[in-house]
């Protein structure tokens, strides 16, 4: 009979083969049965100079225009950027007739950077979970192959090893206690050991420990310990850091629902030199971060907050360090569906005084329904700050004054 821990790990990838489906519709915080969502910032700036051809500079100039496509299931299709020259990247997600993404096709880098970002901060949940790290440790991204013992656990793994500009082939080994993994040693293709990992169990057969140490030369260079709530969730993390098998310094963090919630750093002799701590709310979104460091002998404090609407749509930003003051404000339009169709960004902290210095906006088309509302970029500039029309108006006449005095210089329109 197959072993817990194998059929854990079978469990686990058969879950990250689809590991795009968190690029859904709803993971962009999208209500209703969204088609397509095309989304345009623009900043909204006063400058003083002429174009070229002797005008005045655009004043609300685009930043960002991209395009997202789903399907009836809302899973993503495909992204579109395009740059300020309308230069168009594309990726086009290329799912099987189980939805489950097969292939990626692009002709430029930045949309993909922001798909292997989604990708990136999905594997980091996954390794604050036992599967996930017990998928990393027995699955290594170059592993060549792998054997197993009689029970059908993996007990050696080949892989191969970059070191000093050198491929090198190395291997481990896994050992069990009964049905449970019990550690893992790697070695480099001539015995030289590498790194051990021990799994220690509690008196109800779960992890609550795992110890990894890395070496080099012989000397220990890192230590990391992971310890384990009662849903085999990190909930501790120490990491030390060695020289000359002398510890520099370590790393203490602390999880909860899978999110850091505190980091501190600390010296040889534990010393405090930078500590952070984090709330989120039961959404999962950061409500305050505050930092406190030292640095050459001053000490020094930062604080965020952040508050959000009934949709869950940040409404405030705001930070305080040292002598410096920042407070943004956001408010929304949406539509009947509940998302949001245009977003101001605002350098007031009083809401009716505000006033804007970007704005995005969205188009949304659903399946079977059409577009909902559609604001042109006067109606939303307007909505955003019913001043800014006024305010530009005056700043045009002054400009004609400056012109008439010789003062505005010509500028290469972008």
């Amino acid at each position: 009979m197959k072993s817990f821990i194998k059929i854990l790990i079978l469990f686990f990838c058969g879950i990250s083969v689809g590991q795009i489906s968190f690029e859904t519709a709803e993971y962009f915080g999208l209500s209703g049965n969204v088609k397509t969502i095309e989304e345009i910032t623009y900043k909204l700036m006063f400058i003083s100079g002429l174009d070229s051809n002797g005008k005045l500079i655009e004043q609300n100039w685009t930043k960002r225009h991209s395009l997202m496509s789903f399907d009836e299931n809302n899973l993503l299709t495909k992204e579109v950027f395009i740059g300020v020259k309308n230069n168009k990247q594309t990726v086009d997600y290329i799912r099987n007739q189980n939805g489950v993404l097969i292939d990626l096709k692009s002709n430029g880098k930045y949309i993909l950077d922001g798909h292997f970002d989604r990708v990136f901060e999905e594997r980091e949940k996954k390794l604050l979970t036992i599967a996930g790290i017990i998928e990393k440790d027995l699955f290594i991204g170059d592993t060549i192959k792998s054997t197993y013992d009689k029970e059908g656990r993996i007990s050696k793994i080949y892989y191969k090893k970059k070191s000093y500009n050198k491929l090198k082939i190395g291997y481990c080994d896994v050992l069990y206690d009964n049905n449970n993994i019990k550690s893992l040693n790697c070695y480099l293709d001539k015995g030289q050991l590498i790194s051990t990992k021990t799994y220690d169990y509690n008196e109800y057969n779960k992890i609550e420990k795992i110890k990894e140490r890395i070496i080099i030369d012989d000397l220990t260079k890192n230590i990391n310990i992971l310890f384990f709530d009662k849903n085999q969730h990190v909930n501790n993390e120490i990491k030390e850091y060695y020289d000359n098998g002398k510890l520099r310094y370590s790393i203490l963090k602390k999880f909860e629902t899978l999110k850091e919630v505190y980091k501190a750093t600390k010296d040889s002799l534990g010393f405090v030199l930078k500590k952070t701590d984090k709330t989120f709310d039961l959404r999962g979104n950061l409500i305050t971060l505050t930092t406190n460091y030292t640095k050459n002998g001053k000490y020094y404090e930062s604080s965020e907050r952040y508050t959000y609407d009934e949709r869950f749509n940040i409404i405030n930003f705001s930070k305080n360090s040292q002598d410096k003051i920042i407070n943004n404000n956001f408010k929304y339009k949406y539509d009947t569906k509940g998302n949001w169709i245009l977003k101001c960004f605002l350098t007031d902290s009083k809401l009716n005084k505000a006033k804007a210095n970007a704005l995005t906006l969205r188009q949304i088309a659903y399946h079977n329904s059409g577009k909902d509302e559609v604001l042109t970029k006067e109606e939303a500039i307007n909505f955003c700050d019913s001043t800014y029309f006024n305010r530009l108006d005056m700043f045009k006449k002054d400009v004609e004054q400056n012109i008439k005095k010789g003062n505005i210089e010509v500028e290469e329109k972008n």
